[in-house]
């Protein structure tokens, strides 16, 4: 029982300044001042066809690299982020980069027009 407090203690300390300001995932778009936030990583194949899809359709877009930020990795990690990339357009959440899906959350959020 001690080492699962430990452990527990621990766990709420490294994402403890996450946690304090990160209470919805529509808080990381506040935070970095966008609509959409893809967290990711270097050597990510699919992080950077996910740069490429909102370049090319011209939708503002902030990444944020995890590699180097403990801070957040521990935002990505509230979020249910397990592998990146994960992005978050207008509070929702969507992990890893399949287009459709994609697509489908952009066009649910206005970012996109449906297609016909």
């Amino acid at each position: 029982m001690r080492f699962f407090t430990l452990i527990l203690t621990t766990l709420l300390l490294l994402t403890a300044p996450a946690h304090a300001s990160f209470k919805k995932a529509i808080d990381a778009n506040i935070k970095y001042d966008t609509d959409v936030v893809v967290y990711s990583s270097k050597d990510c194949p699919y992080c950077e066809r996910a740069k490429e899809y909102f370049t090319e359709k011209e939708i503002d877009f902030r990444m944020v690299s995890i590699d180097d930020d403990k801070v957040a990795a521990a935002e990505m990690q509230l979020f249910g982020g397990t592998s990146v990339p994960v992005l978050v357009v207008e509070g929702k959440v969507l992990q890893g980069f399949v287009q459709t899906h994609v697509r489908q959350l952009l066009e649910s959020t206005g970012k996109l027009e449906p297609q016909q």
